[in-house]
């Protein structure tokens, strides 16, 4: 049986395949941004062998859309007090002895983030979200505008699974019928603001357009 792998790229998608004799086989096509899976068949279709042991498949397509910022418009839902987060990070500079340095600015607007008003503890619930605050932080994202694509849920502590997160979750899925939500425990469940608070946006920038 023939091994693959194949790398889908902005532009073309590139194809090696190692045959069981082990000689090697390597395919370009042109990528299809409007579905990189037909690019991969394609690539496929060009190396013409009956059947396939193991494919491994990567892809550049996200990271380039982080880069390009071409992603979706993301709301962000996060604990009070914890809005500038994203801005904060670390309190650390990208180069240590280059003051002039600045990073990246995050991907989301500021104005595009919302504070939910309850908090997480060690022993517990310290203020808990109530329907009211739901109701609030609802109302709050439909007054965006434009509306946002998709909604990002980072609450404090959600790396453990809570009510709290489902329930800001079926609050931004009731902001806008075209957004798409995730909480962040389901995207980077680690401890630390930074460590899981930053791909819960990335990840809604990048597939907010078409994940349910």
């Amino acid at each position: 049986m023939t091994r693959v792998g194949v790398d889908v790229g902005g532009t073309f998608t590139d194809l090696v395949a190692v045959r069981p004799d082990g000689t090697l086989d390597i395919r370009k096509v042109a990528s299809t941004p409007q579905d990189p899976s037909i690019g991969l068949f394609r690539a496929l279709d060009a190396l013409g062998v009956g059947g396939i042991e193991v494919l491994v498949h990567g892809t550049t397509v996200a990271t380039n859309a982080l880069l390009e910022r071409r992603g979706a418009r993301v709301a962000l839902v996060t604990t009070a007090g914890f809005e500038d987060l994203l801005w904060l990070r670390r309190q650390d500079r990208p180069a240590l002895y280059d003051l002039a340095r600045d990073h990246p600015p995050p991907l989301v607007a500021r104005q595009d983030v919302i504070g939910a008003r309850e908090r997480m503890g060690p022993d517990g619930v310290i203020v808990a979200l109530s329907e009211s605050e739901v109701t609030r932080v609802t109302e709050a994202v439909r007054a965006l505008a434009p509306p946002p694509e998709s909604v990002a849920v980072a609450l404090l502590f959600s790396v453990c699974p809570s009510w709290r997160v489902m329930r800001s979750c079926r609050c931004s899925a009731s902001t806008n019928a075209r957004a798409r939500r995730r909480p962040r425990r389901t995207c980077a469940p680690r401890s630390r603001r930074m460590s899981n608070g930053r791909p819960t946006p990335a990840r809604r920038e990048v597939f907010g357009h078409s994940e349910s």
